[in-house]
């Protein structure tokens, strides 16, 4: 009887042990399926934030492209302007110098008809080479202030430009990163 007792217990041993490994196996196959269910997902989700990133560089160089495109246009206005206004310059300079070259031609004809008006006349053209050179200094001068003001635009122009490529290379550099992170 003890005999048929440690068989029976054995016996109940071994039919216990055989339904715990069944739902050990049943419970690593649930496991199994599980991970691969959540790789499966976070693989999409990952595409998906890769897709996105992906985009958001693209636009971020598209915007660059654009904001250099305006830089090196607004550069070309004002070199244009510069161009123009010293155009202008030396043309107004040539007229005013042209009409007292004129000037001077005709004081002098009147300086040869008469000795009293050669006097008047020399101090006439004194009064008006005087006047003359002061206009000229002072277009100088003006021309000098323009110039000085263009080139400061010009600088100013430059930075800006300088520092929206920074921006625009720190913006590439972290979405980088961040496609480089969302990868691995």
């Amino acid at each position: 009887a003890l005999t048929q007792s440690a068989r029976d217990i054995a016996a109940h041993a071994q039919t216990h042990a055989s339904g715990t490994v069944a739902e050990i196996d049943r419970l690593l196959q649930a496991a199994s399926t599980l991970q691969s269910e959540l790789a499966s997902r976070d693989e999409q989700r990952l595409a998906a934030w890769r897709d996105t990133l992906a985009t958001m560089a693209a636009t971020m160089r598209d915007e660059w492209q654009q904001a250099s495109t305006q830089s090196a246009e607004h550069q070309r206005e004002i070199r244009d302007t510069l161009a123009r206004t010293a155009n202008d310059i030396a043309t107004h300079t040539q007229e005013q110098a042209n009409g007292t070259i004129a000037e001077v031609a005709r004081l002098a004809q009147i300086a040869t008809e008469a000795p009293k008006a050669a006097a008047d006349v020399i101090a006439e053209l004194r009064q008006k080479l005087t006047d003359g050179m002061a206009r000229d200094n002072a277009m100088l001068e003006e021309r000098g202030r323009l110039l000085e003001t263009l080139g400061t635009l010009l600088d100013a122009v430059n930075h800006a430009s300088t520092e929206q490529r920074a921006a625009v290379d720190g913006l590439v550099t972290t979405t980088a990163d961040l496609l480089e992170r969302v990868g691995t």
